[in-house]
């Protein structure tokens, strides 16, 4: 139905003053351990970042419950846009009420892309099966040329085109990222067509008006903005319960896979008579705390990327026949472990839609622009090498390009046993000189990884590039408040009892040695103030502990990006964004530098158990005032991130990451269309890899040959900051260097710029393979580079 007519019943509850302080109350608690509360007050005060505007989140939070709302609807709408300004990948917000509602376009835009490097074109496509009956069929395959987003009239003076209009509403509505091409390519698409009205405020209009081309002949039309109901919504009380600690007619129980809970707290303690064994209790608080980490993880998956299963189901079929025959190999993986009906409901309708999408485009589009399949000769050979049973990691072998491929769908694999060892047996194939799959050139592919344990972007780093320097485990804190002290005292617990194996631990950054009451460590205070323009000054202030090294098992965060970050820190490898034009924006390799993530369903679980036992707790040192209470309504769900990491490089050690920028190395012009994701074929894959690996050719070489196919070529350019050298053998011109300092490794130098381009792509030049070429590269391995020598690494716990 049009946004006009879902309107009243969206907004039929109106929310009492209790539940606007209570919730309002709640959300300070929680905000008052997010790690960079007072950084929002002055975004531009970190090095090297995107910067922003000033936000004051609690300031806003007062604004926002201070105001009269007539409905729910619009009061938690306005927390839904506060806090997807901040643009925080792990740190979102759930109103209650809104689940079963998606706002949806009619028709989404299909983008051909210049092959002169040029404005890309976009043409309407159909996306809904009754298009018809909110926008003329006239208008289905003809070329849009502009946006209005407020729905007023079109000036192309003023009015952007397509792919900028989709720019400014990512950059005002979408939270997925800092980086303004993650933003873009999420609402390319996603999220500008489809979006769970639960994560996102309202739209600004009812429509969109857009000025298309048709038979040469320019006009405009208005598109309406639907929505759809996954179920049959006749009473929105139906779908907005008040929690029964506030008194409800709901007698749901708590399910705490949920995070979005009916609490019926009982506190009543149980009777305990038994003394407390400190080593269950310990092992008993870090198998929740594992459990939680994982369902927080899955959770915000499906919130930032809800067909994360169907391609790894996808994955898990094009694999099944070139898996060995091992202990894992025939085992089956539950992939939709965590979906709930509607969410289920919500998969399916994404895959028809993603489906007829690729069927009307084909059919719509003008013949230049309709794809072409290439001749059989032309076609680019490819193999499946392996893949694990779950679809989180899978390598392709391209012959005639002497390249590996090595896809790593998330480093959250069902088993990190099998996946260590399928990453061992795909690089020992991919390397073997007898193998059929050697590769001379590698390529990872790291697109749509949603992060995981925390141990695995290390392991791969070290394996991958020994010769990487160290150290590859960096810097972390807490900022110090009631809520992080729940989980830095259970923390503090579990290694206190011996308990850390597969746990997360703090190290002395000097001495290595294991740090087991880390979170009553006191460390600096930061404090971050904002001029407001009048002449007043905005001040937060928070107590962070000691800086420590972050060193875990296997415990969850989201750390893709950390391997992007150890690939530019270390120039042990080249890193390429995907995306379209942005006016020369950079591109953050690293965003979402690995910082950790809860939520209120963790908290709500453990304040249960609080009450169950209430000497359990307060003989870690946590009491009832500790936690930050829970929601009004049923449904509400907040994530946040609870610590900070930082760089680990001289030039990075004080640069939080979530904030410093790691730019890519090159860009790749290329636009992801609505679906793509989930109809992608193995042939679309080596489509893709095959320009990669061209347009990195013709960036280093100038080589404009598309096909040409590069066997046994030496690359003539080189990026800044890369050293030539040949296995562990260094280069002749170099031994004298060698000999006076035998446990660095030498080779050529890179002529090139030192500074990178204004969009951050790095200088490229040409390698000096002479004597006055010799610089030092890297420490051979068990050393690394202090000062101008390399000294013997520091072993750290049990490694």
């Amino acid at each position: 139905m049009l946004l006009s007519e879902a309107l009243p019943c969206m907004r039929s509850i109106t929310p009492s003053a209790e539940e606007k302080e209570t919730t309002i109350k709640v959300l300070n608690n929680y905000f008052d351990g997010y790690a960079f509360r007072d950084i929002y007050l002055n975004q531009s005060s970190q090095a090297n970042s995107y910067g922003g505007e000033s936000i004051d989140i609690f300031t806003r939070l007062d604004e926002i419950g201070n105001t009269y709302y007539e409905s729910t609807f619009d009061f938690y709408g306005n927390i839904t846009k506060l806090v997807n300004s901040l643009h925080c990948s792990h740190t979102s917000f759930t109103m209650p009420c809104m689940t079963p509602f998606e706002y949806l376009l009619p028709i989404y835009f299909y983008f051909e892309q210049s092959s002169s490097g040029g404005q890309n074109r976009a043409y309407a496509q159909p996306l809904i099966d009754e298009y018809a009956d909110y926008v003329l069929e006239s208008i289905i395959g003809a070329e849009v040329l502009y946006v209005n987003l407020d729905g007023g009239q079109v000036d192309p003076k003023v009015s952007p085109t397509v792919e900028e209009a989709i720019k400014i509403w990512a950059d005002e509505e979408e939270q997925i990222s800092r980086n303004p091409y993650a933003r873009w390519q999420k609402a390319n698409s996603g999220s500008f067509y489809s979006r769970q009205a639960s994560l996102y405020p309202l739209p600004k209009s009812e429509s969109i008006k857009i000025r298309v081309r048709i038979n040469e002949v320019e006009q405009d039309v208005d598109v309406p903005i639907l929505v759809y109901a996954y179920e049959d919504v006749t009473d929105l009380e139906k779908f907005c319960n008040v929690n029964e600690a506030f008194g409800t007619k709901s007698k749901t129980h708590y399910n705490s896979k949920s995070n979005t809970s009916n609490i019926s707290i009982n506190k009543t303690p149980k009777n305990i008579t038994a003394p407390i064994n400190k080593k269950e209790l310990a092992k008993r608080l870090k198998d929740l705390m594992k459990m939680n980490e994982k369902e927080t993880l899955i959770k915000e998956r499906d919130r930032i990327d809800l067909l994360w299963r169907e391609r790894q189901k996808k994955i898990v079929e094009i694999t099944k026949d070139s898996r060995k025959l091992t202990s894992f190999s025939n085992r089956t993986v539950d992939l939709d472990y965590g979906l709930d009906r509607i969410q289920k409901k919500r998969v399916e309708t994404l895959k028809k839609l993603s489906h007829k999408a690729k069927f009307n485009h084909s059919y719509t589009l003008p013949d230049k622009f309709k794809r072409k399949d290439s001749k059989k000769d032309n076609e680019i050979e490819s193999k499946i090498v392996t893949g694990t049973s779950d679809g989180s990691l899978f390598a392709i072998h391209m012959p005639q390009y002497e390249l590996g491929i090595i896809a790593i769908t998330t480093f959250t694999p069902e088993d990190i046993d099998e996946f260590q060892s399928v990453f061992f047996d795909i690089v020992n194939q991919l390397s073997d000189n007898r193998n059929q799959f050697y590769s001379k050139k590698l390529l990872i592919d790291l697109r749509y990884n949603g992060g995981g344990y925390k141990s695995l972007p290390p392991i791969i780093t070290r394996f991958l590039f020994p010769h990487a320097n160290s150290p590859l485990w960096e810097p972390m804190d807490y900022v110090k408040s009631r809520v992080n002290s729940i989980n830095g005292k259970i923390k503090d617990f579990v290694v206190s009892e011996s308990l850390i194996a597969d746990s997360d631990i703090q190290l002395d950054e000097q001495t290595g040695e294991v740090i087991y009451d880390y979170y009553s460590q006191n460390g600096p205070q930061r404090r971050t103030q904002s001029d407001s323009g009048l002449g007043l000054k905005d001040i937060i202030t928070v107590d962070l502990t000691k800086r420590a090294t972050y060193y875990s098992g296997r415990n969850l965060h989201q750390f893709m990006s950390r391997f992007c970050e150890d690939c530019t820190l270390e120039e042990s490898c080249k890193v390429s964004n995907f995306g379209g034009v942005q006016n020369g924006a950079r591109y953050n390799a690293g965003t979402a530098g690995g910082s950790s993530t809860l939520n209120n369903g963790y908290f709500e679980e453990k304040l249960q158990q609080y009450f169950d036992d209430p000497s359990e707790f307060e003989s870690v040192g946590i009491t009832e005032k500790d936690f930050p209470g829970i929601f009004y309504r049923q449904g509400t769900s907040l994530s946040f991130v609870d610590s900070e990491f930082y760089g680990v490089t001289q030039q990075t050690k004080d640069k939080l990451s979530e904030f410093y920028i790691y730019d890519a190395d090159f860009h790749i012009n290329y636009v992801e269309n609505y679906g793509d994701q989930i109809r992608w074929t193995i042939k679309d894959y080596t489509e893709m890899y095959a320009r990669v690996i061209t347009e990195v050719d013709f960036a280093l070489n100038g080589d404009k040959q598309p096909s040409k196919v590069k066997k046994n070529a030496d690359q003539l350019g080189c990026f800044f900051g890369e050293v030539e050298i040949k296995g562990w053998l260094s280069q002749t011109e170099c031994l004298e260097k060698v000999k006076s300092d035998p446990d660095s490794i030498y080779g050529y130098r890179c002529e090139a710029s030192k500074n990178r381009n204004p969009d951050g792509k790095r200088s490229i030049g040409q390698f000096v393979r002479n004597v006055d070429g010799c610089i030092f590269s890297h420490c051979r391995p068990g050393y690394n580079r202090i000062g101008k020598n390399c000294v013997k690494e520091l072993i750290l716990h049990e490694e």
